[in-house]
């Protein structure tokens, strides 16, 4: 295999990763950005609660039964 054949699969298969992981990264990083946030004191959890806040509450009430 030539360096310029593998080169090319190479960038063929990094092109093919970023496309699958790109509609990924937005979503990650603002929850990522929202946890920050909220746990630094920037946002207030009055007025919004960290992810992990209501991922720990949505549990809890599925758990309990009480949304069902």
């Amino acid at each position: 295999m030539t360096k310029q054949l593998y080169l090319s699969n190479v960038s063929r298969g990094t092109k093919h990763i970023t496309k699958g992981l790109l509609p990924w990264l937005f979503p990650i990083l603002l929850l990522t950005i929202w946890q920050i946030a909220s746990s630094s004191g920037i946002l207030q959890n009055r007025v919004l609660p960290a992810p992990s806040a209501v991922v720990s509450a949505f549990w809890q009430l599925l758990v309990s039964g009480e949304l069902w």
